[in-house]
């Protein structure tokens, strides 16, 4: 399977499994984030994906505070809690992979 094909399957799988656990999603691609509202509280969920594996670095603290900054200017919200998760997939074949959700990851 192709890099963009796997990133965009990945990106489904997290943001039905936000979903299916109550978030509602705004946008499903900003910057490599998923951002959802959980309640009164937004959340930047970073998806990463790897084949064979849970991918074993976070992203960069400096990159989540500028995509979250540049969503939220660009959506013109202010005063509401904040909050960065990520959600890892192992890619195990074509059909399958493995799906961790942190919440509050840094």
């Amino acid at each position: 399977m192709k890099k963009n094909e796997m990133q965009k399957r990945a990106r489904k799988a997290a943001a039905n499994y936000m979903e299916q656990n109550g978030f509602e999603i705004l946008d499903r691609n900003h910057m490599g984030f998923i951002v959802a509202w959980e309640g009164d509280t937004l959340v930047f969920a970073k998806l990463a994906v790897k084949v064979g594996a849970f991918p074993d670095d976070p992203a960069e603290r400096c990159e989540f505070e500028e995509a979250m900054m540049m969503w939220l200017l660009a959506n013109d919200i202010v005063d509401v809690p904040i909050r960065r998760d990520e959600v890892a997939l192992a890619v195990a074949g074509d059909d399958r992979a493995g799906l961790r959700y942190w919440r509050q990851c840094c």
